[in-house]
């Protein structure tokens, strides 16, 4: 009977020291942060469609007649602002630049130019958070030593780096067209087109590309480890 016992002890022994397997735990904080890049994307996608829509809609309701119109034109441009009294060398006393609304302008085609600066941008930042989206999807997932990562990384460096050397030229020439259109002419005030450099986009670029390096080395050493185990 105590043999029985015993042995009916040992047993159960095992089945009471066992331990369920514990899922791999998540990081709350990635999780949170793709969530919330998820929503800045579907909030940019349904910009990005809505806004050629809008541009379009009012840019056809701009009279024909060029007296009777009123638009009103956002752009980059720069400025300069002369005294009343004016001779062959006088410096403007006021000179900058920067986004301007021009309000009431006799603008038809500067309408659109405008108007294609955001969409234009869209595209950049669009790309950009897809690329975030799918290397914080694969860290969430608790992928973080896959060649995945490394190569979206290095994708994220390059569209900083493209926004930062294609921007300030669609900004320029678009600033140049619209200045061309709208006939601002204003006493004692001068506009043109203007650069709007960002090197901390090329500088951000240039250290991601760099990181992506890291990861991809981190994985190395991650495959090599799991090789030898």
């Amino acid at each position: 009977m105590n043999q029985h016992a015993s042995n009916q002890t040992q047993d159960d022994q095992p089945q009471e020291n066992a331990q369920p397997k514990r899922a791999p735990s998540k990081n709350s904080l990635t999780i949170w942060t793709k969530r919330i890049i998820g929503l800045i994307w579907y909030i940019n996608i349904i910009s990005f469609i809505a806004w050629p829509v809008v541009v379009l809609v009012v840019g056809m309701n701009i009279p024909e007649a060029v007296e009777d119109r009123h638009t009103d034109i956002n752009v980059l441009l720069g400025y300069q602002i002369y005294p009343e009294v004016m001779t062959d060398t006088t410096q403007p006393s006021i000179s900058g630049g920067g986004n301007m609304l021009l309000n009431n302008t006799y603008g038809y085609a500067a309408w659109y130019y405008a108007g294609a600066v955001p969409t234009i941008m869209s595209m950049f930042v669009l790309t950009g958070l897809y690329q975030l989206r799918k290397i914080f999807a694969s860290l969430a997932a608790g992928h973080a030593f896959t060649q995945e990562i490394p190569q979206r990384i290095k994708k994220f460096g390059f569209v900083l780096i493209a926004w930062s050397i294609i921007i300030p030229f669609v900004q320029y020439f678009v600033g140049a067209a619209v200045l061309s259109d709208i006939q601002f002419k204003v006493p004692d005030v001068e506009l043109s087109a203007a650069f709007d450099l960002y090197p901390g986009f090329f500088v951000s670029g240039l250290a991601i590309i760099v990181l992506s390096r890291v990861f991809q080395e981190a994985k190395t050493i991650h495959d090599e480890q799991a090789l030898t185990i």
